[in-house]
């Protein structure tokens, strides 16, 4: 696949950003060269790692990578960002996600954090708008053990938490049997009372 780059944007060399779809595609168009990462062909290999797992990967992943933890996303996140993509690639990830600052610091601080229930409203055509996922934000470091990035692999659980809400109606419902038996006790009771 042949892509010109765009204001500066690289071409590569190696195979990391081959493929990856619509976002493999604007990644080797984006001018990395105006950014902290700089070119591609300069980064440090973990992130060239992450990068080329997560444009080949079949479900939503992004890095936040370098000082000034510039997102890099995959094309099953991008639904995730709604009107924000494609103009999130190589923002800071906390312009595009400022409620994320909690989690993102104990991250950049050596803490791994997990999330299993996080709820995002997305608008994805024949899919209910209501979507659950489950985040897992894992510190990413350099040679010398220094946490230098974010790589979180995102996996929906949307059907799981409908099953489990449809388990909690069922348990909370009465019984049709055990709801027609207590209307005929009723009836019974209030029967006898007249007598």
């Amino acid at each position: 696949m042949s892509v010109r780059p765009l204001g500066g944007g690289f071409r590569p060399s190696a195979g990391f950003l081959d493929g990856g779809g619509e976002m493999g595609a604007l990644m080797r168009a984006h001018d990395w060269g105006a950014t902290s990462l700089g070119t591609p062909d300069g980064w440090a290999q973990p992130l060239k790692t992450l990068v080329g797992v997560m444009l080949a990967a079949g479900q939503p992943m992004f890095l936040a990578f370098g000082p000034e933890r510039l997102l890099l996303y995959n094309d099953d996140y991008g639904p995730m960002l709604a009107d924000r993509h494609p103009r999130a690639l190589g923002r800071p990830f906390l312009d595009v996600w400022p409620d994320a600052r909690p989690q993102v610091e104990r991250v950049f601080s050596g803490e791994p954090v997990h999330m299993r229930d996080i709820r995002l409203f997305l608008d994805r055509p024949g899919r209910p708008k209501e979507a659950h996922f489950a985040f897992s934000y894992t510190p990413v470091r350099d040679e010398g053990g220094e946490v230098v990035g974010l790589f979180c692999p995102c996996l929906e659980t949307t059907e799981q938490v409908a099953a489990e809400r449809e388990q909690v109606r069922e348990a909370e419902a009465p019984a049709p049997a055990a709801a027609a038996d207590a209307g005929l006790r009723r009836r019974a009771v209030r029967s006898d009372a007249c007598l």
